[in-house]
């Protein structure tokens, strides 16, 4: 098979990307080589359309607001190791749905509040 995802995606990043709609929102959880590569990636997310939304420096870490149709794209981006999702997805026919139970969010620890 000749168009196969990138292996730096989860699997259910890859569903993200195959299920949803291009536009659909998706916070992902992205592992990159080295903490000192994080601010030079920033900035290639930010060229993509994604936005860094969380990183503990010192960490390799990091969160982003991006579209379900980047996901590939900043997949490949050189320092990028690996991309999870880190909200569940809604199907494209489901996009007008307001289902809480669809609804998710990243845990956040008692202590970061």
């Amino acid at each position: 098979m000749k168009d196969r995802l990138s292996r730096r995606l989860s699997p259910a990043a890859k569903k993200a990307f195959l299920l949803s709609a291009p536009e659909a929102p998706i916070r992902a959880l992205v592992e990159v080589v080295a903490p000192e590569f994080v601010e030079e990636l920033k900035a290639r997310f930010e060229e993509e359309g994604a936005t860094l939304t969380r990183w503990t420096q010192g960490t390799r870490l990091l969160t982003l607001e991006a579209t379900a149709g980047l996901l590939p794209d900043l997949a490949q981006l050189e320092g990028v190791l690996y991309i999870d999702v880190a909200t569940k997805f809604r199907q494209s026919h489901e996009l007008h749905k307001k289902d809480a139970e669809t609804e998710a969010s990243i845990q956040v620890h008692p202590d970061e509040k």
